[in-house]
């Protein structure tokens, strides 16, 4: 998992085709936009339980329908002339496609999940946001705070339009849409934010 953003090296910009190459040698994993590289250093203890979470959950959940999950290890072909991503978590369903180049790349999520971090959220919300948008097969985009309770879900609409909604209590759910799933947010959070009665809590005085 990866959450922490880099600079890229300033005035200096690639083709699609040798970002690509330089990926497939790389020590290290970078997005690419418009040009530019985005590498990307390790992650926190609390995004990296909160991916993992969310892993556990759509694993047990997918298991046996057309549509399965993956990690961060997986890129996405947000638009193969000029952005690659690495999303935390994207599933895909039973038209699954790729991009055969080297590592292969999804082409069609029908879902993506990103776990903010401070510094990535501005990043994930607008310039990452802004390119998923164009992905013709995408229907929600999910936000989940590594900082507070809070998930926050874009959903597409019929005419085209992204519907906002956010959940911020653990006693919360979310039910995606586009696949069979559920997410808990007391499942989602385990071990980041216990209940305020659990193990964790001051002793009453």
């Amino acid at each position: 998992m990866y959450t922490l953003l880099m600079a890229s090296q300033p005035n200096i910009f690639f083709t699609a085709e040798e970002y690509l190459d330089l990926e497939e040698k790389a020590e290290y994993k970078s997005e690419y936009m418009d040009g530019e590289l985005f590498a990307m250093a390790g992650a926190s203890p609390e995004h990296d339980t909160i991916v993992f979470n969310l892993g556990g959950i759509l694993y047990n959940q997918l298991k046996g329908t057309p549509c399965q999950a993956h990690t961060s290890d997986m890129r996405v072909a947000v638009s193969p002339a000029n952005a690659y991503t690495y999303p935390d978590v994207s599933i895909c369903c039973k038209d699954a496609q790729y991009l055969r180049r080297g590592t292969a790349s999804l082409l069609n999520p029908v879902v993506i999940m990103e776990v903010l971090s401070p510094s990535t959220e501005i990043y994930d919300r607008r310039k990452k946001f802004g390119k998923y948008k164009g992905i013709a097969s995408l229907m929600e985009y999910v936000l989940v705070s590594q900082d507070e309770v809070l998930v926050e879900r874009y959903a597409r609409q019929p005419n085209g339009d992204w519907l906002y909604s956010s959940l911020s209590s653990l006693d919360d759910s979310l039910t995606l849409t586009a696949v069979p799933a559920t997410l808990k947010l007391r499942d989602v959070y385990d071990r980041v934010f216990p209940p305020a009665e659990g193990a964790g809590s001051p002793a009453a005085s």
